[in-house]
């Protein structure tokens, strides 16, 4: 395979921590499966920052939804899943 890079690249290493926040794209099977973990979490309301606004994600709400979970937008890109008590 043809490629840019060298065999071998050194990189040196940092002498104090890297501090940064990261955040990585949205991604549907992981607002999906966040979703579903914010559904069955104990002791109210849970919050997702960021999820991914896809028809596949409203799906999921939406089933969510049929089986009794509360979730309520509190802008457009913040769904907040909650359960209703004794559901889960």
């Amino acid at each position: 395979m043809d490629s840019n890079f060298p065999p071998v690249m050194e990189i040196a290493a940092r002498k104090r921590p890297v501090r940064a926040v990261v955040r990585p794209p949205g991604s549907k099977s992981i607002t999906n499966r966040a979703l579903v973990v914010a559904a069955m979490a104990g002791g109210g309301a849970s919050r997702l920052e960021g999820p991914l606004e896809a028809d596949d994600t409203e799906v999921m709400r939406t089933g969510l939804r049929s089986l009794g979970v509360l979730s309520e937008r509190r802008s457009k890109r913040r769904p907040a899943p909650r359960r209703r008590s004794g559901l889960w």
